[in-house]
């Protein structure tokens, strides 16, 4: 059943941080988004090299491509959505059990 104890955005929120913690691109494909902040760490690779990057940027932006201008290997982590995400995850824990012991 639902779980009327946490409030529709505890339960969401962590759902959309974690949606912005991957960035990824391959050969026809390209997916990162953020809102807010984005402390990205991410290696790309291609043309017999790899290389480190490392991005901040605040506000939002999305990035999604299906196609062929898509060329490059890159792997990659939005920090700050992970950080968000820990955060969110446990204070919804201490959420419940607070709410659970006022009961």
């Amino acid at each position: 059943g639902i779980d009327q104890s946490i409030p529709y955005g505890r339960k969401w929120a962590p759902v959309l941080f974690a949606s912005q913690i991957p960035v990824l691109a391959l050969p026809g494909f390209k997916y990162q988004w953020f809102t807010g902040a984005e402390l990205g760490v991410a290696m790309q690779f291609g043309g017999g090299s790899s290389r480190l990057g490392f991005s901040a940027n605040l506000g939002a932006n999305g990035q999604f491509f299906l196609g062929t201008d898509v060329t490059e290997f890159a792997v990659g982590v939005n920090l700050f959505a992970v950080v968000a995400l820990v955060l969110l995850v446990r204070s919804n824990i201490s959420f419940k059990a607070d709410g659970l012991a006022a009961a």
